[in-house]
């Protein structure tokens, strides 16, 4: 998802990134209880005929599916904030809060959009200045991509516009 605004009177503009997310931890949380009865009434049944060493398994299927799932979910709660003010360009990305911040010279901030190797792959969208280079947006589907270039060209256009 790409979300762009102005703030404070066009003073500063931030543009947010985030993953999509297919299902809500809540519904990933019915899923692994449903994979959870089902190898649960499987292992009962095979345990009542006498093959005990299938529930133990069956339990520790469903404790990697819920680790797998959590890691998963974690995943999509990743964003990243890019805010424009006349003097600068920051770069802010994690999970709860920010975690890895990187600050640029709005005026010495270059952005760079690589075209694909092969046509599986997608682009790469990055911002470089005085030899430093972050890559922005890696998550995002090509065509939230290319609305992530169309956002960032509306952000640069309005600060490299002349103020009155």
């Amino acid at each position: 998802m790409v979300a762009s605004e102005l703030l404070d009177q066009g003073t500063r503009g931030t543009i947010v990134l985030q993953p999509n997310r297919s299902f809500s931890w809540r519904e990933n949380l019915w899923f692994l209880f449903g994979i959870g009865t089902l190898s649960l009434l499987i292992g009962l049944m095979f345990l009542l005929q006498g093959f005990w060493l299938i529930l133990p398994f069956g339990v520790l299927e469903v404790g990697l599916l819920g680790v797998c799932l959590y890691h998963c979910a974690r995943f999509t709660h990743l964003q990243e904030v890019i805010t424009f003010t006349p003097d600068h360009l920051t770069i802010e990305r994690g999970y709860d809060r920010p975690t890895k911040r990187h600050e640029f010279h709005r005026i010495f901030a270059k952005i760079f959009v690589q075209k694909p190797v092969h046509r599986w792959y997608g682009s790469k969208v990055a911002i470089r200045s005085k030899g430093k280079e972050v890559e922005v947006g890696s998550f995002l589907s090509e065509d939230e991509r290319k609305s992530l270039i169309s956002a960032l060209r509306k952000m640069v256009s309005h600060f490299e516009a002349p103020r009155s």
